[in-house]
């Protein structure tokens, strides 16, 4: 009994003497923190953690900047056709994602440079352009949303101008030439538009604007015809004289579905990810807008108060 009574008074000191060690550490540290707010100017602290966040937030703007600007050029260089084919300088995506990536860079690289050299006017110069920017992004968006339905009546009646210009260039080759020259042939205007309605045709599974009778009115169709990209199994002249055959062999051989609502399509499965991307990339720059005006504003006054 005697033993089990020392280990039991032996346990209960030593949790009390822990008790006692770790209530001394916490006023310490205490006493210490309280020393410290004494001595150290708040201000400046909060100044610095707040010029690194906004040299930090327009570091990663100018990265996404530079992402932007390098999908621009990439469907500049490979996806211009596509553009050419819609014969809008409004709709060039590649140059509007140029524009942007070439705003976002300069800017946010200015912005940075203001924030290392504790430059308010830099910033307040930053926040106005950016603030410009975010309403010029926002009006644009919501114009392509109100115009959508004009957009629809626009696309349809510039593809379906543009089936008429198609030619029998690719059914004069077969499919592997089609495959390794055609699609890098860009040397006229007519081409390019064979190329591109290739292209569509091959990518979206499709044929035509609206359905693949639409062939039937155009000059290369004549009532009979269809594109080569328009088989499932694309192979020499496997279009030709398809639209005088039955239903069952035209649905077996060919892709029946118009490419304007595949593509409608494509773009409304994927509409969710875009206005959730375009609703980041503004909220981002709202942020940065507000975090730069109020990091200048605090700049502006630690210097008139040295003054």
């Amino acid at each position: 009994i005697s033993f089990f009574s020392l280990t039991l008074k032996f346990q209960i000191n030593g949790t009390y003497l822990i008790c006692r060690f770790l209530l001394s550490f916490w006023a310490i540290s205490n006493i210490y923190l309280i020393t410290i707010f004494l001595f150290i100017d708040m201000d400046k602290l909060c100044n610095n953690v707040l010029k690194h966040i906004v040299f930090l937030f327009n570091f990663f703007l100018f990265l996404a900047g530079t992402t932007i600007l390098a999908v621009g050029i990439y469907m500049k260089l490979h996806m211009n056709n596509y553009f050419d084919f819609i014969e809008s300088p409004y709709l060039n995506w590649s140059i509007v994602f140029i524009i942007m990536g070439m705003v976002l860079i300069t800017v946010s690289f200015f912005a940075c440079c203001g924030t290392c050299n504790e430059n308010a006017t830099v910033l307040f110069t930053y926040a106005t352009i950016m603030a410009i920017f975010l309403m010029a992004q926002i009006a644009t968006g919501a114009t392509f949303y109100f115009c959508r339905n004009d957009a629809h009546q626009f696309l349809s009646s510039t593809m379906e101008k543009q089936m008429q210009d198609y030619d029998e260039w690719e059914n004069k080759n077969n499919y592997s030439s089609y495959k390794n020259t055609y699609l890098n042939n860009t040397d006229n205007y007519v081409s390019s538009i064979n190329q591109t309605w290739n292209s569509i045709s091959f990518n979206f599974k499709c044929c035509g604007v609206q359905s693949y009778k639409d062939w039937q009115n155009t000059t290369f169709g004549n009532g009979l015809n269809v594109p080569t990209m328009c088989c499932k199994n694309p192979t020499n002249g496997c279009g030709l004289n398809l639209l005088s055959k039955s239903d069952d062999e035209v649905n077996t051989t060919i892709y029946t579905e118009g490419c304007l609502i595949k593509m409608e399509s494509f773009f409304s499965n994927n509409l969710v990810t875009i206005a959730g991307v375009a609703v980041g990339m503004a909220m981002y720059q709202l942020i940065g807008v507000i975090l730069s005006c109020f990091l200048a504003t605090r700049m502006r006054r630690e210097f008139n108060y040295y003054i």
